[in-house]
């Protein structure tokens, strides 16, 4: 059984909409731990809110992950020291040739605009569908905030279950972000 909805998806304050397949009950897989409340992450330049009530789990090479309450969607926030400078820009692009997609929903965009907000060099997003190996579709939603040689991702995993009171959750991860 597949179920098919339109999703409002809200990034940074814009509103987009998108149209996503997947079979019933289908958690797409992803990594990352997650806290919820305002978190430090440890030895990271970084700070961020995980939603309250969402499953916390470890994931590799993550300093968060958590899944929320109807399994719709998944939050993992990664942290690394870049080795050579670069953009959110150039960041997103590379992970848009690494994630496993059908279809571009947001290109890699530059959100530099709000690097402010973030304490931030720059800022980049991008949002893409894709198919789990058990052939059901998922957002894929991805924002990443460079600050020097310092580099944090957020990354969303996104099921049709996902309403929008679980997206505004999720989207308070990404506005709670700051470069300390």
């Amino acid at each position: 059984m597949t179920v098919s909805t339109v999703l409002r998806v809200r990034c940074m304050g814009l509103i987009r909409w998108g149209v996503v397949v997947v079979a019933a009950a289908v958690l797409v897989p992803i990594c990352l731990p997650g806290a919820h409340g305002r978190v430090l992450a440890d030895g990271a330049p970084i700070v961020y809110t995980l939603p309250a009530g969402w499953t916390q789990s470890d994931e590799q090479a993550a300093v968060a992950a958590a899944t929320s309450p109807d399994q719709s969607i998944r939050i993992i926030v990664r942290y690394f020291p870049l080795p050579s400078p670069m953009t959110a820009m150039q960041v997103i692009q590379k992970q848009k040739t690494k994630v496993k997609h059908d279809r571009v929903v947001t290109p890699p965009t530059d959100m530099s605009q709000l690097k402010a907000r973030f304490n931030a060099d720059s800022v980049a997003k991008m949002q893409l569908s894709g198919v789990t190996t058990e052939g059901g579709k998922f957002l894929y939603r991805a924002f990443a905030f460079v600050k020097g040689r310092n580099l944090a991702v957020i990354e969303a995993i996104v099921n049709t279950k996902a309403g929008e009171a679980v997206f505004k959750q999720a989207d308070g991860t990404v506005n709670s972000f700051r470069f300390k």
